[in-house]
């Protein structure tokens, strides 16, 4: 070899161009492409089961691993990755990222919504899907069913999904046109609430009104009411006076009872019971007129006594006996011969009992005296009325001295009848006084 050979420089790869695809080794001596450049993943041609991807161009080539991406189907084979239970690989030849980017849930693990079905054939339940629609059948209770017509309640649990397997008439369909055979205030209606109702008949949907209510003996219809249902005097109706129950002793106003009122302010009245006659003089409470409305004027609440009472000639009233009611002669008044006698002493005042124990000198200064009702009566009168006589009377027969028997003997011929025991006189009020207690 000449020494001008030998001085001449090797091949440098830094001088040789890589072609398309291939990149330099790093090698500093080469004239070739075996020595100078190393392939890289942008002309490898990726194998079964891997994906081309660009990001890994410039890698220098060794595998599939280095160049390629993974697809689902190589990653499954390679049990890199596995789908859940219940799912299926349905992107073989997608990239495998993630398990949810290979695999899709079946039927099988659906959970149906309330208002539809699962349906557990093995050819559904093995289908992709997660949705009632893919995966579940439709209940009646889902269907909607044409206007006036609502979901039949014996079938909504069933498979349906037409309206006409699945509904029924509504009350919203029914014409209660001709339901009131009363015929008072026009047909029944529908109530709203009841509009969506299942019905079978009119009678399931048509009703009364207030407007078709006749109001009972003691009310009057109110017309503001008509548009209300479940209808009743206490509802439909106004009350009046006339049936309403007075709290005693108050009674109902005769003025009062055909006008609307329901409570006792306006529709009752005090009664005679709580009127105080005895504040008149001369009159008193009279138990016949206690429930009677009362009134100021006294002869309504009230009855007459013997303080107003004029006994006829030779009679005369007693202090004792002007509240007796009602006033009559009998009642009220006595002989006024009563009086005189009374004067006189009685002989049981001084224990004699009879004329005939006194002495001539005290014969004609005493009388004697008899009662006016036997013992037999008064235990009647007392059985039937429950209390002695108010008033008790008696016959006061004056003592006379018989010449002829040399004794003190009665004087038949002067007695006073009907005496009333009792000898305070009676002083009949001034008008004044009169007038003062009246107005009280």
């Amino acid at each position: 070899m000449s020494l001008a050979v030998q001085s001449q420089d090797p091949s440098k790869c830094a001088d040789y161009a890589c072609p398309f695809g291939f990149r330099t080794t790093g090698k500093e001596f080469g004239k070739t492409e075996d020595e100078c450049c190393h392939k890289t993943c942008a002309v490898h041609q990726c194998g079964k089961g891997y994906m081309p991807n660009v990001a890994y161009a410039v890698n220098l080539f060794e595998s599939d691993q280095d160049c390629c991406d993974i697809t689902c189907e190589q990653a499954a084979a390679e049990e890199i990755l596995t789908c859940k239970p219940g799912h299926i690989m349905t992107n073989a030849k997608k990239l495998a990222g993630t398990e949810e980017q290979c695999c899709a849930a079946t039927c099988s693990v659906h959970n149906c919504s309330p208002v539809w079905i699962k349906d557990t054939s093995p050819e559904r339940m093995a289908l992709v899907g997660k949705t009632d629609e893919a995966c579940c059948d439709m209940l009646c209770a889902n269907v909607a069913c044409d206007h006036g017509w609502v979901i039949d309640d014996t079938k909504a649990d069933r498979k349906g999904t037409k309206p006409e397997d699945c509904c029924t008439k509504s009350c919203g369909v029914f014409d209660c046109t001709g339901t009131n055979s009363g015929g008072i205030g026009g047909d029944f209606t529908v109530r709203p609430s009841k509009r969506k109702w299942q019905a079978a008949n009119l009678s399931e949907c048509c009703e009364p009104q207030c407007r078709h209510h006749q109001c009972s003996e003691g009310y009057q219809k109110d017309v503001t009411k008509d548009d209300m249902y479940d209808p009743s005097d206490i509802k439909c109706c106004m009350a009046k006076c006339s049936i309403l129950v007075c709290p005693k002793p108050l009674v109902l106003n005769p003025e009062k009872l055909g006008q609307l009122g329901n409570d006792k302010d306006f529709c009752c009245a005090d009664t005679c019971s709580s009127f105080d006659c005895h504040a008149l003089p001369g009159w008193a409470n009279s138990t016949a007129k206690a429930s009677v409305v009362r009134s100021g004027d006294p002869q309504v609440c009230c009855e007459p006594t013997c303080w107003q009472h004029t006994c006829p000639a030779n009679y005369r009233r007693h202090k004792v006996l002007d509240d007796i009611t009602p006033p009559s002669n009998n009642d009220c008044c006595e002989p006024e011969h009563c009086e005189t006698v009374r004067n006189m002493t009685d002989v049981t005042v001084e224990g004699k009992m009879h004329c005939h124990f006194l002495s001539e000198s005290e014969c004609g200064t005493h009388f004697e005296r008899f009662s006016m009702m036997s013992k037999a009566s008064r235990e009647k009168y007392f059985e039937k009325y429950g209390h002695t006589m108010d008033v008790v009377r008696s016959r006061l027969v004056p003592c006379k001295w018989d010449a002829m028997f040399k004794m003190c003997r009665i004087n038949d011929k002067k007695e006073a009848a009907n005496c009333v025991d009792q000898t305070a006189d009676h002083q009949k009020p001034d008008e004044t006084a009169a007038e003062t207690a009246a107005e009280t």
